[in-house]
């Protein structure tokens, strides 16, 4: 072999090595791109939660209120925000039945309005009285207050009338039937004989069908459901302001890893919320739960079966504090693991409540213009983000018009 060959020979073996290593390193590389953990993330819901055994100070607008109402005990000092959210509802609840019962009395009072004395047995069990507990909750307990002490006509003269029942004084109740409809009247061992009398005078008042008293009780009754409801509404104010400043936000997060290795994030992540009325901020949140597709039946499960009746537990009435156990059994926020092809759902809680902003979150939350964007991070450092999303509990008019133009 001549020298001239052997320099083509020495180049292209030296060309063959080079396009071999260049090869080599390319299919590594496009090896690594390929197994690489792929990550992405979405917002699927935010909400509020309510940490039930946290013990706050009840302000003394919000104690005051409720000495003025009749339908529960007064706040203690202290007490925490699960018997607080307890009382919201019921008397979120009671307003409600308030106004129907006193709508139901007012269309009764205009069918009496004309009738004579004594009233038909079928107008006489239309009287609200048979139908709805309010009625009789809030007769029972004007009496219990001595508000509600007498009705125009006497029972001498109440008893002159046709009887078309009858009003069976128990022990412990005023037991009222007209043909199948029956109702009673509540006789607590404390009543004075005063109360007891009046409490009589009205099982009398409906069986005998007495249009005076019944007027004067269906009056008194509306009346007394307009004064309890403002009450009512007033207590429903101040515990929806120290319950939103003390909730704290939840999310739930989908992530699903595309790629061919593991990733990892860490236990805290940073959202971002946008709310009327107020300038976006930032909150630092903790991973509370973690699961797989496949775990969700088993939840669901557990679920159901912690929602039926168990034993009652105390409320921690008036104690100032709570204290969690000494010694946990796991990390507060556990770093994530998502292994290839997996997708994992993430619930995570805001570490501190909303404060003065929960007022301007919830009324976005309300009306459909809440949104919120959040970021994670990976153990590598590698940051991962789901975008701006709008959450609420009613469309908001931006996002309702980009459903509409999605036709465009």
């Amino acid at each position: 072999m001549d020298r001239k060959e052997r320099l083509w020979f020495r180049r292209e073996t030296l060309s063959a090595a080079i396009a071999f290593v260049i090869a080599g390193i390319g299919g590594a590389l496009v090896q690594q791109c390929v197994s690489r953990a792929r990550p992405q993330m979405s917002l699927t819901s935010v909400g509020f939660f309510l940490d039930a055994d946290e013990i706050v100070a009840v302000p003394a607008s919000t104690r005051a209120v409720s000495l003025e109402s009749h339908w529960d005990r007064p706040f203690d000092p202290f007490e925490n925000l699960g018997s607080l959210n307890k009382r919201e509802r019921r008397s979120r609840e009671r307003i409600q039945a308030m106004r129907a019962a006193s709508a139901s009395m007012n269309v009764w009072l205009i069918k009496v309005a004309n009738s004579r004395t004594p009233l038909s047995a079928e107008l006489v069990t239309q009287f609200p009285l048979f139908s709805t507990e309010t009625a009789g909750a809030i007769i029972n307990g004007s009496i219990d207050t001595g508000e509600l002490t007498s009705l125009p006509v006497r029972s001498v003269d109440v008893m002159k009338q046709p009887a078309i029942g009858y009003a069976q004084v128990l022990p412990n109740a005023v037991d009222i039937r007209i043909g199948l409809n029956g109702t009673r009247l509540m006789l607590p061992e404390n009543y004075s004989p005063e109360q007891r009398e009046v409490a009589r005078l009205i099982g009398e008042s409906i069986v005998h069908g007495s249009k005076e008293n019944l007027d004067a009780i269906g009056r008194y009754f509306v009346r007394r459901c307009g004064e309890e409801g403002q009450i009512l509404k007033r207590l429903r104010d101040e515990l929806e302001r120290v319950l939103v400043s003390r909730s704290r936000l939840m999310v739930k997060v989908s992530i699903a890893n595309t790629g061919g290795t593991a990733f990892t994030i860490r236990p805290y992540m940073a959202l971002e919320a946008f709310a009327p009325k107020q300038r976006p901020f930032r909150l630092t949140l903790g991973v509370d739960d973690v699961v797989t597709k496949a775990e969700e039946q088993r939840k669901m499960i557990e679920t159901a079966l912690s929602r039926m009746p168990m034993p009652a537990q105390r409320e921690d009435r008036g104690a100032e504090a709570h204290a969690d156990e000494f010694l946990r059994t796991s990390s507060a926020s556990p770093y994530v693991s998502i292994p290839p092809g997996e997708v994992k759902e993430i619930t995570a809680l805001s570490l501190e409540p909303l404060g003065d902003r929960g007022a301007a979150v919830r009324s976005g939350y309300e009306q459909g213009t809440l949104s919120c964007s959040l970021r994670a991070l990976g153990v590598n450092g590698r940051k991962i983000v789901a975008e701006r999303t709008a959450f609420g509990e009613k469309i908001g008019a931006a996002e309702q018009k980009a459903v509409n133009h999605a036709f465009d």
